[in-house]
């Protein structure tokens, strides 16, 4: 007569010890290959809304034109205007999307608070009842910068500090902008202006 022998109470102990040890050491390992494909997944998305943003100013400025405006109170703008702050750039493109009967359109790009936005008129030659249309670009921004290359370098600002006619309808040969985000992200790219010649 044969006789089977089973486990022994401390043979199972030892086995449920060892899977135990097993499970927890795969379920790290999972955890960690989740929480890093979330991660790769948000700088994914924030990079695609940086290349989008940066892929907007570029066209804007592609089509750029040397067509001045009046502001608000019946003052001259120039046709591309940067601010010596260096967080705001205001020009005309010419658009077929967005754009009225002229073709034109007036954008500015400039941060509010931690948002890039991208603000655009319809209509040139503002009136005081005037309201653009808003867009947030990027949100998480800490520092923007532009900064304009024209025929004596590059300048913080646009245009010249003497202001005349000549110089309201003046565009310089490219433009640079610098994006820091809250993630310590840095991102610059330069865009040659179209309409500068």
């Amino acid at each position: 007569m044969s006789q089977t022998r089973g486990f022994t109470l401390l043979e199972l102990v030892v086995a449920v010890a060892v899977f135990g040890v097993m499970a927890a050491v795969a379920y790290a390992g999972l955890n960690s290959i989740a929480l890093q494909e979330r991660q790769l997944l948000q700088h994914a998305q924030a990079l695609a809304k940086i290349q989008k943003a940066l892929f907007l100013l570029g066209n804007d400025l592609m089509h750029a034109t040397p067509r001045s405006v009046r502001d608000e109170l019946g003052s001259p703008e120039p046709a591309l205007l940067g601010e010596p702050a260096g967080n705001s750039l205001a020009f005309t493109p010419a658009t077929s999307t967005d754009a009225n009967d002229s073709g034109l359109i007036r954008v500015e790009y400039a941060q509010f608070g931690g948002t890039l936005q991208r603000r655009l008129w319809q209509t040139l030659d503002r009136t005081p009842g005037t309201r653009p249309l808003s867009h947030d670009l990027l949100e998480g921004i800490e520092l923007l910068e532009f900064r304009y290359f024209g025929p004596t370098g590059w300048r913080n600002s646009w245009p010249i500090d003497t202001i005349s006619e000549a110089d309201l309808r003046s565009l310089p040969l490219a433009v640079e902008i610098v994006i820091e985000t809250r993630d310590d992200e840095r991102y610059r790219r330069v865009f040659r202006v179209a309409g500068s010649g």
